[in-house]
């Protein structure tokens, strides 16, 4: 595949990441300062890229680290542009990682499968994954940044771990059995995300049967069972792919790093 293509489809899951990101988080400026300061980000790491091109270092090499070079200073910009605590943060960006993982994964499916239709295949899968996290997880996401003070922990938990191991089988997988099966957790978790913040979210509204959901403690809201049992089920689901997934890649052999790119 020509490098060219390889920056396209780069840059494909760099926007479906900053737009899962900015469709989620809670901003602390007014938008006017919140625009300036996320288009300056965008343009110094645009810089950054292509000042390591003129600078002589070969395209395989900036692909390779445009986990440090573009995700890592983009994570930082969503910190400090956003309004809420660190945990709903990690929640947030946990998000726009796991759709880029996603389109990498369906990148590599499609590269064995249909390789002259990769970038428009991975471009109109990103359309429709953005289109689908700001219809379904939008506006429950905002309602549980806005009005939930704990139980951050059990929403970032599960999207962190399986960042982990996606980024452990970025490169390391070429089986499309497996690669398939990856891309369908992945799409998995986003739906039980999408859910459980569904959930979350309604319970916070005024209910006319007894028994609250939430009960308050300290003035502190506290999660009621049926979050922590998706929460549970969330981290067991985790725990039974990552078996199958060692049963599945024996034969595969370690890789070195990790890495969102596949050059």
């Amino acid at each position: 595949m020509p490098y060219l293509e390889h920056f396209l489809l780069e840059a494909i899951k760099f926007a479906a990441f900053v737009f899962a990101c900015g469709s989620l988080m809670r901003f602390r400026f007014n938008s006017k300062i919140t625009g300036l300061a996320a288009a300056g980000a965008l343009l110094a790491i645009l810089v950054l890229q292509a000042g390591l091109l003129l600078a002589g270092l070969d395209e395989t090499l900036v692909l390779t680290l445009l986990p440090v070079t573009a995700y890592l200073p983009a994570i930082l910009a969503v910190h400090g542009l956003s309004g809420s605590g660190f945990l709903p943060t990690v929640s947030v960006w946990s998000v726009g990682v796991l759709l880029s993982f996603s389109l990498l994964f369906l990148q590599r499916l499609v590269n064995l499968w249909l390789p002259r239709h990769t970038v428009a295949l991975v471009l109109a899968a990103a359309a429709a994954l953005c289109a689908l996290a700001f219809r379904f997880l939008r506006r429950p996401y905002r309602v549980y940044v806005l009005e939930n003070r704990g139980g951050w922990l059990l929403l970032s938990f599960p999207a962190v771990m399986l960042f982990l191991l996606f980024s452990y089988w970025a490169n390391t997988v070429t089986d499309p059995v497996l690669l398939l099966l990856i891309l369908l957790t992945a799409l998995s978790l986003m739906g039980v995300m999408a859910w459980g913040l569904a959930s979350a979210a309604s319970l916070r509204r005024p209910s006319r049967r007894p028994g609250p959901s939430w009960s308050a403690s300290g003035g502190n809201m506290r999660p009621s069972r049926r979050s922590w049992t998706w929460a549970g089920s969330t981290a067991m689901t985790c725990v039974t792919t990552s078996r199958c997934w060692r049963g599945c890649s024996a034969r595969q052999s370690p890789g070195r790093g990790w890495s969102i790119s596949a050059p």
